[in-house]
């Protein structure tokens, strides 16, 4: 396995990522930057929209399996 890098990249053998010749795909970190600046040309209800939902999707699953062990 290649050695970690500082930032956490989305693929873990990214080459671009350990010769920090970063793109936007490859990148957790400049992802993050880039939606920075891509949000700003977004209106906020978009952006609240997109928050909730990765906030509530993990919840949910997690009470989906428990309710289905309970129910078996």
């Amino acid at each position: 396995m290649p050695r970690k890098s500082q930032h956490a990249c989305v693929r873990e053998d990214c080459i671009k990522c350990l010769q920090r010749k970063r793109r936007v795909t490859d990148c957790k970190i400049a992802l993050r930057k880039h939606r920075k600046r891509t949000d700003l040309f977004r209106p906020r209800s978009e952006r609240n929209r997109e928050k909730i939902q990765v906030g509530s999707g993990d919840d949910e699953m997690g009470e989906r399996e428990i309710g289905r062990k309970d129910s078996a």
